[in-house]
């Protein structure tokens, strides 16, 4: 028969089985999962760069893929695949710490200001870098001891990444936060098609701005006045059946670029370098949007020089 005390003993060994079961399934996670993300990979090579960047390149993955900051001197590309406008906001209260920082490019396409991207903030024990448990309880819902325990054991609620562990993993070039993407365009068999579903997929509710991310682009030019940094505004190379695909959902680039420059006319250190159809060689494309290396290469030497037509580099 088994007794109380023995009951309680046994009762203590499962819990703290369990609980070194957990630490070490999150160990596995952080070291073999986390670490191989282009999120982490990121922020560790800013953490070595962060304090001779004096050119930070931010945004999604227009830049993050596109732009090269070996031909662009004093830079550091800090872009990732996927972030949002009011992300990109959140990481400039960190750069704007860094005092040698001088200026900063920013995409400024069409679909950031589309908010068709969802569970932005899932990965937080990323996102405490750069906000507080009480900011992060406010946009997640979750309450600020959660978000605590989230970003500290990640693998709680992330446990479906293992499958990370056991398939082969194709994990990405990065150099000073630039991503290199594969890849020839020109030899994609529907390019129209792809161009047609990405469209489709970036504006679910049309081309209307959404109202929180345009706030917080207006915070990041709010920001960079303050603290005297130069912004400068990109649009970025698409693909002609890109482009078309725009004209055929009937996504006004001319209304909306009127709104950015209506936005942009108070603020004496925003400018706009625009490429939107300057590159129509399909193969330094990757994919519809986005250059492979040959085409990043290109745009960023080509960038670099009306960086220093514009005396910011």
């Amino acid at each position: 028969m088994t007794t109380p005390k023995v009951f309680f003993i046994k009762g203590i060994a499962l819990v703290l089985l369990l609980v070194c079961i957990l630490f070490a399934l999150n160990y596995m996670y952080v070291t073999q999962v986390n670490a191989d993300r282009v999120i982490q990979r990121n922020q560790e090579q800013w953490e070595q760069h962060k304090d001779k960047a004096t050119l930070v390149i931010m945004g999604d993955s227009h830049p993050a893929n596109d732009l090269i900051p070996r031909y662009i001197p004093g830079s550091f590309n800090f872009a990732v695949p996927s972030e949002t406008v009011d992300q990109t906001y959140y990481k400039f209260r960190a750069v704007v710490q860094q005092p040698q920082v001088k200026t900063i490019i920013l995409p400024i396409d069409m679909h950031q200001f589309s908010d068709y991207r969802q569970n932005k903030y899932v990965y937080l024990w990323y996102w405490t870098n750069y906000l507080s448990y009480s900011e992060l309880a406010n946009l997640t819902g979750r309450s600020p001891q959660s978000i605590y325990l989230l970003s500290k054991i990640p693998v709680l609620g992330n446990g479906q990444d293992f499958t990370w562990l056991f398939s082969k993993q194709n994990i990405s070039y990065l150099e000073q936060g630039w991503q290199r993407l594969e890849g020839d365009f020109s030899t994609h068999q529907d390019k129209m098609g792809e161009s047609l579903y990405r469209v489709k997929t970036q504006f679910p509710n049309g081309p209307v701005p959404d109202k929180a991310l345009y706030e917080h682009f207006v915070k990041i030019l709010d920001l960079a006045q303050q603290k005297n940094i130069a912004v400068v505004l990109i649009k970025f190379p698409i693909t002609p059946q890109f482009n078309e695909a725009l004209t055929y959902y009937n996504m006004s680039k001319e209304e909306f670029y009127d709104l950015i420059n209506q936005t942009i006319a108070p603020y004496n250190n925003v400018q706009i370098l625009d490429y939107q159809d300057d590159f129509t060689d399909l193969t330094l494309y990757a994919d519809r949007d986005h250059f492979n290396e040959k085409g990043a290469k290109v745009f960023s030497q080509q960038v670099a020089q009306d960086l220093k037509v514009l005396g910011v580099i």
